[in-house]
């Protein structure tokens, strides 16, 4: 079967495309596209950053008509839920997902990038393939020697580094 790479912008993800072979540009909407390297079976998913955002619920919609403390001690008090650009990087990362077996996070190599591969993107893929298996690739930069000896050496997902970029009552309720 296939892989899936998610990275966090498109230049990324031409950059990561590129070095491991010849590429075929899938257009998908307006502002996106995929980066498919049919020798490998890979197709490499850009996002536009963060597509998920934290949000209070209605509720506490207005600040000054509740106590802050009941807001910040409620675990319910905020969800997380999609940026209003987010469907068609969305709908691909769920649809790609099902093609592939695995999937690498190729996102920044920093807390947000590991906060936007792991937790904004990665439970949508899950979502739709829960057997995928997944890696992250550690680049430092995207000059090709440096992506193919990162991608020769996949690393498990750095979930510490994701979680302490993101909100930790998400994870409380699960």
């Amino acid at each position: 079967m296939a892989t899936l790479i998610i990275s966090e912008k498109n230049k990324a993800a031409q950059a990561i495309a590129e070095a491991l072979g010849p590429v075929k540009q899938i257009k998908v909407d307006k502002g996106l596209q995929i980066y498919h390297v049919p020798s490998r079976d890979l197709y490499v998913l850009p996002l536009r950053g963060h597509i998920q955002q934290h949000d209070t619920i209605a509720e506490y919609d207005k600040w000054n008509d509740k106590d802050p403390r009941e807001m910040i001690t409620n675990k319910d008090s905020i969800v997380k839920k999609p940026q209003s650009y987010a469907r068609p990087f969305i709908s691909a990362l769920k649809q790609y997902a099902k093609l592939c077996d695995l999937c690498i996070i190729g996102t920044d190599s920093d807390i947000e990038g590991c906060t936007i591969g792991l937790c904004d993107a990665y439970p949508f893929v899950r979502s739709a393939n829960p057997r995928i298996q997944l890696q992250h690739l550690w680049l430092n930069d995207l000059q090709k020697q440096s992506v193919q000896a990162a991608f020769s050496h996949l690393m498990p997902p750095k979930w510490s580094l994701a979680f302490s970029g993101e909100n930790p009552t998400t994870y409380l309720k699960h």
